[in-house]
This record gives structure tokens, C-alpha cells and sequence, in this order.
């Protein structure tokens, strides 16, 4: 079986969208992509995120995580609730 060539795609024109209909899409799109809020509390809410989902990844992979099966039941279900308040709790656009 041969390779395939990667650039094949640029000669298939069955998907084609004109300029104007970029451009409503665009139009569309753009509310939901634009955040009007402060730029400081939307940069402390992606730290926190990311802080914890540091926390996350590092509970995930320690060797503490393979010990007792109810330690791991205990980290799965508290890890589920924090994720829950998060989703629940944190900035909504719009």
C-alpha cells in the first residue's frame, strides 16, 4: 500500500463557502468569542483553573493514588464535586 499524499485536499472543491458567507459566520460568531468583562478577574479565574487542575494531574499521578482502593474512591469523588462547584460556580459570558 502506497502513501497517500498529504496535499490531497487541496484539490478537492466539493466544500466550498464564498467570502459573504465567511464573513456572516464571522458576524455570528463574534458575540460569543468577545468577553466584555475585566480582563483581571478573567486572568485570576483561568490561574485558579489551571492551578487546580495542576492539583489535579498531580493527585492523579502519585504513587499515593495506588494504595488503598478507598483513598482512591475518596480522591475520585471529591475531585467529581470540585470540578461540579467549579462548572457551576464560575464565570458566565453573556
Amino acid at each position: 500500500m502506497g502513501i497517500k499524499d498529504p496535499t490531497a485536499w487541496k484539490d478537492d472543491l466539493t466544500f466550498y463557502m464564498t467570502e459573504e458567507a465567511v464573513a456572516g459566520d464571522v458576524e455570528a460568531m463574534e458575540p460569543l468569542l468577545l468577553h466584555g468583562g475585566s480582563k483581571v478577574a478573567t486572568g485570576a479565574w483561568l490561574a485558579l483553573v489551571g492551578v487546580l487542575g495542576s492539583a489535579f494531574g498531580a493527585v492523579l499521578l502519585s504513587p499515593h493514588i495506588r494504595q488503598p482502593l478507598p483513598f482512591l474512591a475518596f480522591v475520585i469523588v471529591t475531585r467529581a464535586a470540585a470540578a461540579r462547584w467549579i462548572s457551576a460556580d464560575g464565570p458566565r459570558s453573556g
